[in-house]
């Protein structure tokens, strides 16, 4: 399961200068990916969230666009500056 890696990599202090998600798309599996994505992402780097009109991956999406500076969206992808 890819959150199982991505807590690893947390754990390593591993970070990154663009995190692209792409998820289950169901339940709080958007959530989890999004909060992992964050602890992964330099501070300046991008995160890109990818299926982001799916029922579960909107409300991410909503936080996102609140809280971050967007840099691109189209019908499929959004991505935000940390």
């Amino acid at each position: 399961m890819s959150c199982e890696a991505m807590i690893d990599m947390v754990r390593a202090s591993e970070q990154y200068d663009i995190v692209y998600i792409d998820g289950t798309h169901q339940g709080l599996n958007p959530l989890v990916d999004a909060a992992l994505a964050v602890c992964l992402t330099r501070p300046g780097g991008v995160i890109i969230l990818d299926d982001w009109h799916w029922q579960d991956v909107l409300p991410v999406k909503c936080t996102f666009d609140r809280h971050n500076e967007k840099v691109y969206e189209c019908w499929k992808l959004a991505a935000y500056r940390r």
